[in-house]
């Protein structure tokens, strides 16, 4: 499989199993809140979640900058793939755990996916 093909399946499928989650809790096959009176596992999920935001956000946007870098031993095609799951994987995560606590502050995560990966 080439590599733009790969990243379009890692691309779309991560938007499809956030998706998926989404139906999955709105048709109440999964039952959402389940973890909504557990206040600390809530605080200790969003301050994890908010720092690997923090610090995978600027990584993987230095990870394809053009130019000399200390990563020219990785190819270029497995920066991209690093990339594009250091970006995905905190979205999904995010939807999940949204649905889990029912906070609001885990429902911002899935724009920016979707606006830094259209850039």
């Amino acid at each position: 499989m080439k590599t733009q093909q790969f990243l379009n399946v890692l691309f779309y499928g991560s938007i499809i199993l956030a998706l998926t989650f989404v139906l999955l809790f709105e048709t109440d096959i999964l039952i959402g809140g389940w973890l909504a009176d557990n206040r600390s596992a809530d605080f200790l999920c969003a301050v994890f979640l908010e720092l690997l935001s923090i610090c995978a956000i600027p990584v993987a946007f230095r990870l394809v900058r053009p130019g000399k870098s200390n990563l020219s031993r990785i190819s270029y095609e497995r920066r991209a793939i690093l990339r594009l799951l250091m970006l995905s994987l905190p979205m999904v995560v995010n939807t999940f755990a949204y649905y889990s606590f029912m906070g609001v502050h885990y429902a911002t995560w899935p724009s920016f996916f979707l606006y830094a990966c259209s850039s």
